[in-house]
């Protein structure tokens, strides 16, 4: 039974930014289990590099949407996506140094999840509400 998961209040309306918002939690899940099963550390290098280049891959492609669409929030959309790649980055980063080992899982996992629930919340659901609406012009 996932412990961490995508659950329908995160929903921005528009279904491919939300599959790949659930792709995003499901990858915290995973770390999530690892962590509670003892096996953290091994799942944590394949869910540093997942997060980095699949949120590249999710900003990008949100980011093209906003574009497309003459979002006027694209702005500060951009820059939090910035901020949190650039986070994930430092992160990744520590791993790759071999700091702070025994705690990084954790702190990966709590920064994402964290993260994630809070840019939906706001910033993205905003976005999907936008999108709606210019649905209906």
């Amino acid at each position: 039974m996932p412990i961490i998961m995508w659950t329908p209040d995160l929903a921005v309306g528009d279904e491919k930014i939300d599959d790949q918002h659930k792709q995003l939690f499901k990858a915290a899940d995973d770390l999530a289990e690892a962590i509670f099963a003892g096996q953290g550390q091994a799942e944590l290098e394949k869910t540093i590099d997942f997060l980095a280049e699949y949120t590249r891959f999710h900003f990008r492609d949100e980011e093209a949407t906003m574009v497309e669409n003459a979002y006027p929030a694209y702005a500060a959309q951009k820059s939090a996506h910035e901020r949190f790649e650039s986070e994930i980055g430092e992160l990744r980063r520590k791993y790759q140094a071999g700091e702070v080992q025994g705690g990084l899982a954790v702190e990966v996992l709590t920064k994402a999840c964290t993260w994630f629930k809070e840019h939906i919340r706001t910033l993205d659901r905003a976005l999907g509400g936008y999108l709606k609406e210019k649905a209906k012009a």
